[in-house]
């Protein structure tokens, strides 16, 4: 196991062309011989970058006020909860800058897309999807596991959940 920590200040970071208006995403991705093993799908956002002066963010996840989805600070992000559920789960999830297009699928164990969630260009702020255990047709899923796979920009994420009735 090979394990490397890399620390970035956001003064080496940003260079000298950024101003008050400069926002800067950096993606970071493990490529082991050209093949990419791992990536982190939040990445790092600069914000606000005034003379050497800049806030690192990460998108609003706990953003509490106008942007905030009803009912979403109980919630952990990217976390389907309940956990194994019966009848629905929840999950938050964040949309950074000015918004972004959003696309959250429910998948079978075959890799079959069995329902969207959400599909289209959302808010920044923080959102909540549901999902109610049934297929894009309406029937009721039987008991198993199923991914939830969230597009959020170009940011990907895809969680287990399990249906148990």
């Amino acid at each position: 196991m090979i394990i490397v920590q890399v620390k970035y200040s956001a003064n080496s970071i940003v260079g000298t062309s950024a101003n008050k208006n400069t926002a800067i995403h950096y993606g970071f991705a493990t490529n082991v011989n050209g093949v990419q093993k791992d990536a982190d799908p939040d990445g790092l956002n600069l914000i606000n970058c005034v003379g050497g002066s800049t806030a690192a963010a990460t998108p609003q996840i706990g953003a509490q006020g106008p942007e905030a989805a009803p009912g979403s600070s109980d919630l952990e992000p990217y976390r389907p909860s309940p956990n194994p559920f019966a009848e629905t789960m929840r999950m938050a999830y964040a949309v950074a800058g000015v918004g972004e297009r959003v696309d959250i699928g429910v998948y079978d164990l075959v890799g079959r897309r069995i329902s969207t969630l959400e599909s289209g260009f959302q808010s920044a702020g923080r959102h909540v999807a549901t999902w109610d255990g049934r297929g894009s047709d309406g029937t009721r899923l039987k008991n198993g596991i199923y991914f939830i796979r969230t597009i959020v920009g170009d940011r990907l994420r895809t969680v287990r959940v399990a249906i148990l009735r």
